[in-house]
């Protein structure tokens, strides 16, 4: 009976997800159009991301309950986590409209790091509540197995298993960006590179980088160098969080797409920004050593320097092959800081 009800469930947050997600833009009939190719192509992300889940096997299941109620429970979390930070960001819009838009998701308006977050937080309560449980059941198995599952079975071993299937969810939904017109670039005027997989039309029918293209390959390179590294401790997932996040940087200043902003703000670098701060602050604490001064002033510097880079893209005559090679130096910078801490 459990198990019927967690196939439910997941069936249930599948059909959130394929009808609930949508380009960015209000779509002009939506009754018409109850699935968009955007919105498939996320839900066969999550699917392929459930399917790395459960071929983990052991290691998966000693970690987290398994089941289809834990994959359903990812999948609306992460849907929430997506929807709510973007609201976050957009709270003066919805206080003019109506609080009551911020449920219809069908217009559009996610952010990729809210969907990490809701990850993260239901990966927490669930083993939260598994070491609740480990406790009860001592007196049956005994202390110190106990003890042993407990120790291996924590909020950071979960995210070190959650980490490279959440990479192929993100490579893959970087591609259906696609499908929605994101993920665009600068306009493109070269013959020879007005094709795919150098650029694609947005809805005007001009051609213009497509960058959805790189990202995803970035997620997958990202995948590819963190999958030996140690799992246990959160240190797979940090690594992952710290590469992911300072290669958004640039990608985010050079999408030319409805980026959301606040002010002229990038709302995404700001966010990866402060992912990156978070992995140097837990890699201090983790080596207890207390708070260093140096790197985080240079971290400071850095991300100063990120944003008069920003500046002069705008501003100034400079050439954006020197100032986006600044950046990518910045960007390594951090990440090269953060790691060492």
């Amino acid at each position: 009976m459990r198990s019927r009800f967690g196939y439910i469930l997941l069936g249930a947050a599948l059909a959130v997800l394929v009808l609930g997600v949508t380009g960015p833009a209000v779509l002009e009939e939506p009754a018409a159009v109850p699935v968009t190719p955007y919105g498939a192509m996320v839900t066969l992300a999550a699917l392929a991301g459930i399917v790395l889940m459960d071929l983990a096997g052991k290691r998966y299941s000693r970690v987290l309950p398994g089941g289809a109620g834990t994959d359903a429970l990812f999948l609306l979390s992460g849907f929430a986590g997506a929807r709510l930070l973007y609201c976050l960001f957009r709270l003066s819009y919805y206080k003019e409209v109506g609080f009551l838009h911020v449920l219809m998701t069908r217009e559009g308006g996610f952010l990729l790091y809210g969907a990490l977050a809701g990850v993260a937080a239901a990966a927490w309560l669930m083993t939260r509540r598994e070491r609740k449980t480990m406790r009860a059941a001592g007196g049956k198995d005994g202390p110190t197995a106990v003890l042993q599952r407990m120790q291996r079975g924590g909020f950071a071993e979960a995210m070190d298993e959650l980490t490279l299937p959440g990479l192929c969810v993100i490579a893959l939904c970087r591609l259906a960006e696609g499908f929605a017109g994101e993920g665009l670039g600068d306009w493109v005027e070269e013959g020879f590179f007005c094709r795919l997989p150098f650029a694609a039309q947005n809805a005007y029918g001009e051609y213009q980088w497509a960058l959805f293209i790189p990202e995803a390959v970035a997620a997958l390179c990202i995948l590819m160098a963190c999958r030996n590294v140690p799992t246990g401790r959160g240190a797979r997932a940090k690594r992952a969080l710290l590469l992911y996040a300072a290669c958004q940087i640039v990608f985010e200043s050079l999408r030319m797409d409805s980026v959301l902003k606040v002010g002229f703000v990038r709302v995404s670098q700001v966010l990866s920004a402060a992912a990156i701060l978070l992995v140097l602050l837990l890699n201090m604490k983790e080596k207890r050593g207390g708070l260093h001064l140096a790197p985080v002033l240079l971290f400071g510097c850095l991300v100063a320097l990120v944003g008069g880079i920003e500046w002069a893209l705008d501003k100034t005559a400079l050439p954006n092959v020197l100032l986006y090679a600044l950046m990518i130096a910045a960007c390594a910078g951090m990440a090269a800081a953060a790691q060492r801490a």
